[in-house]
């Protein structure tokens, strides 16, 4: 694996994780920072088709990620001397720039999927942009606050877009992260079995190797705490169930399905995630 360099820290010193992970899923880890990513993960962009965020459409489903999105954005101070232009990539349905202009800010979004573009345009505008974040013009120092929740695991070059993001916030800006965890107990206690591991999750982070790629661009890191969800039951079921049904089988969706109340349940739950939050100096 020399001719691999880690995606994080640059480090050729990697090997294979081959035999401890799903089948679908062929990856390494970086001896150095302990990075775990896959190398060759393919035609990425075809994943996120018309049926990728079919399900987020469920009632209370919106409700759930909104909450969310409110709880991650009380990480981070709020000015009160102006309305704070926040950026949130990978905007998916837009249910975070809702949370955003409710709590006062101006709600900025960009969605790498081509297939949700007629529906945010429709609601958003200009304010939405489609496609990679890398490329889309986008004038430097434009945000107060840049967030990545769910996402940062999804990109093929993960430091470029931490460099991204350092150029387009203000100085004295925000960058907060949520991601699943690599060393979560979960983890460690399923194995090759953890519902984290997706095809399209391309690196799996710890909070002390991605802080320490931050710190290395000029960020002040600062941990944000477990990644709390709201989260709809069926929603949650029925996501466990597509990716991991070791853990919840077909049979207990259909099961609780008819349940009306359960199903439509909001909980807040600890996931096995950790909050990042990163201040550009002013």
């Amino acid at each position: 694996m020399s001719s691999t360099a880690c995606l994080l820290c640059g480090s050729l010193q990697i090997r294979s994780l081959w035999d401890k992970m799903p089948s679908a899923i062929r990856t390494v880890v970086c001896s150095s920072c302990g990075l775990v990513f896959q190398p060759d993960p393919g035609d990425v962009a075809a994943i996120y088709g018309d049926q990728y965020h079919a399900h987020w459409s469920e009632p209370g489903v919106t409700d759930a990620k909104r909450a969310t999105y409110r709880y991650i954005l009380g990480k981070i101070p709020w000015p009160k001397t102006k309305k704070p232009r926040i950026l949130d990539v990978g905007c998916a349905l837009g249910d975070s720039l809702e949370a955003i202009e409710r709590m006062g800010g101006e709600a900025w979004g960009l969605e790498y999927a081509g297939a949700l573009q007629e529906r945010l345009k429709a609601r958003w505008g200009s304010h939405v942009i489609i496609g990679d974040f890398l490329d889309v013009p986008i004038a430097p120092s434009s945000f107060y606050a840049i967030g990545m929740v769910d996402v940062i695991e999804h990109f093929t070059a993960p430091v470029d877009i931490l460099r991204r993001c350092w150029e387009l916030l203000e100085p004295g800006g925000w960058l907060f992260l949520a991601t699943p965890d690599y060393g979560s107990i979960s983890r460690m206690i399923l194995g090759k079995h953890w519902e984290q591991f997706k095809p399209e999750h391309i690196s799996y982070f710890r909070f002390n190797n991605l802080s320490a790629a931050l710190q290395r661009l000029g960020f002040h890191v600062h941990h944000g705490g477990n990644f709390r969800k709201k989260l709809h039951v069926g929603y949650l079921l029925t996501t466990l169930s597509n990716h991991s049904p070791w853990i919840v089988p077909g049979a207990i969706v259909r099961w609780v399905k008819p349940w009306t109340w359960l199903w439509n349940l909001q909980v807040w739950l600890p996931t096995d995630g950790f909050i990042l939050l990163a201040q550009k100096p002013s």
